[in-house]
């Protein structure tokens, strides 16, 4: 009897365990088997990104880690794809990113939804896009690298306490606010834990082919 109660307790702090823990973000985020042929993981834009990290890499480091703090903002997963370059076509991006940040409650969630996405010294244009999740917003910026005009479309959406932003870099000419939302909607099923009506690489390869 006592190594049945032994046996009980100890399965019953296993579960209280794992339902504290709560999602993995890094298996929301978009994987290689979601990608188009020709890209590779960049391991140094890939990763854990804790509250610290995260405010880390931007401007106002003491800021940002306060408003994450007050927002409930637990743990996230960041992912980078680079394509590479003697593969490239000029009509698909040329890097691929994925972060999805998992908060404590859905109240949180919003606020830091709210809260501008972009960068405030680079001017970005608002664009329309469907709701993804629960609520859903996308921007367009744009730079020069020496004589290439490079776009930076980034689409971030909610679902419940998750947010993920999705981001694309493609030459000027190219760039298409709909390959981000392809991405953005396999991110959406993975959350949900149900496969997209096509696979995630014909998904991706179709968001891309139909520019």
């Amino acid at each position: 009897m006592k190594r049945w109660a032994l046996f009980l307790g100890v399965t019953l702090l296993a579960l209280a365990c794992a339902a504290t823990k709560g999602p993995d973000p890094k298996d929301m985020v978009l994987g290689p088997e979601d990608i188009p042929p020709g890209f590779n993981m960049d391991e140094a834009g890939t990763g854990v990104l804790t509250n610290e990290k995260l405010a880390g890499d931007e401007g106002d480091t003491r800021e940002l880690l306060r408003r994450l703090q007050s927002w409930g903002r637990r743990t996230g997963y960041g992912v980078t794809f680079v394509r590479d370059l003697d593969k490239a076509s000029p009509a698909t991006a040329l890097s691929i990113q994925n972060l999805v940040s998992v908060y404590k409650d859905e109240e949180g969630a919003q606020k830091a939804f709210q809260y501008p996405s972009t960068n405030p010294k680079q001017e970005a244009t608002s664009l329309p896009v469907p709701t993804i999740g629960h609520e859903a917003k996308a921007y367009r910026s744009t730079q020069k690298i020496n004589d290439l005009e490079i776009a930076h479309i980034l689409v971030e959406f909610r679902y419940g306490n998750l947010v993920s932003q999705v981001a694309t870099i493609s030459p000027a000419p190219f760039a298409s606010v709909e390959e981000a939302l392809g991405y953005a909607r396999i991110v959406l099923g993975h959350m949900k834990g149900l496969p997209p009506e096509k696979g995630p690489r014909e998904f991706a390869l179709a968001a891309a082919q139909a520019k």
